[in-house]
């Protein structure tokens, strides 16, 4: 990484075998501002691709919202474990206005639906 934050949707297990954690730290969970940007990203590209995936992961936040993890260079967090990268505000985020999520059917869209990584 050269200084950017990742959100992965991923288990420690898999990310564990994905990064080099000589180079980077992984932590449970989004800040609160985070949270907000990563879900409102999450929208867009449901409104973007119509993916059911995306769309699922957004109807069930409660839950997603827990299997994320942030991923930062080692350099980005202190020694007392504060982050020298800031935290998103909303002025970093996307424009706040109501979106409605479409609902996609199979049925609807002729497209078969994905099998499950669940």
């Amino acid at each position: 990484m050269t200084g950017g934050v990742l959100f992965a949707l991923e288990s420690e297990d898999a990310l564990a075998h994905r990064i080099h954690s000589d180079w980077v730290c992984v932590e449970q969970g989004l800040a609160g501002a985070e949270e907000m940007w990563v879900r409102e990203l999450l929208v867009r590209h449901i409104q973007a691709t119509g993916s059911r995936l995306a769309e699922r992961l957004h109807l069930d936040w409660a839950t997603t919202r827990h299997r994320f993890h942030r991923v930062s260079p080692l350099g980005a967090t202190r020694a007392d474990g504060s982050r020298i990268l800031p935290l998103l505000s909303r002025a970093d985020s996307v424009p706040v206005r109501p979106v409605p999520v479409r609902q996609v059917s199979v049925a609807s869209s002729g497209r078969s639906a994905p099998a499950s990584p669940f």
